[in-house]
């Protein structure tokens, strides 16, 4: 009987010495006192990044503003998961964006930050094992798919959406 090969790690959906960000969009990889972060497959999925442009070296970033502008199936901007400045960028992504796709835990790596508030920004990332994603995948799809099935009107969701007349008044 042949023994069961194990997946190397480039290969993994979820490679265990990451931290995740808790909506499964990024991975963050501590190096020393920096932090090289990427999209995951999944971040990957829903961006479906066909051209990047990365902010430059020196930038300082706050959580929540953009890290690079991109072009895929809209045009868009990517997050900071952290807080930081810029100390490196990967050039590669500039000729062969699709390594985010192909390679997104080693060669399709978006930036390097010096972060500013790593202590309190890294309680929303997370190590996890590829099993405990795969079942946070499940129930996130889940979630979405039952959100679609019902009307949405406004910020509610409604049974029987309202009837617009546009020569009411008030």
């Amino acid at each position: 009987m042949e023994a069961e090969k194990e997946t190397p790690p480039e290969k993994k959906e979820f490679p265990e010495e990451l931290y995740y960000s808790a909506d499964g969009h990024y991975w963050v990889k501590v190096e020393d006192n920096n932090l090289r972060i990427g999209l995951t497959r999944l971040g990957a999925e829903i961006y479906r990044v066909k051209k990047i442009y990365l902010k430059p070296v020196g930038t300082s970033i706050a959580k929540g503003n953009s890290l690079a502008g991109f072009i895929g199936d809209r045009a868009g901007g990517l997050d900071s998961p952290i807080s930081g400045t810029i100390i490196e960028i990967n050039d590669n992504l500039n000729f062969k964006p699709d390594l985010i796709y192909k390679d997104p835990y080693n060669g399709g790596w978006i930036v390097v930050i010096k972060p500013s508030k790593w202590e309190e920004e890294s309680k929303q990332f997370q190590q996890v094992t590829e099993e405990e994603f795969k079942k946070f995948l499940e129930a996130k799809l889940k979630t979405e798919s039952e959100k679609t099935k019902e009307p949405f009107v406004g910020d509610e969701f409604t049974e029987t959406p309202p009837q617009y007349d546009p020569f009411t008044t008030g």
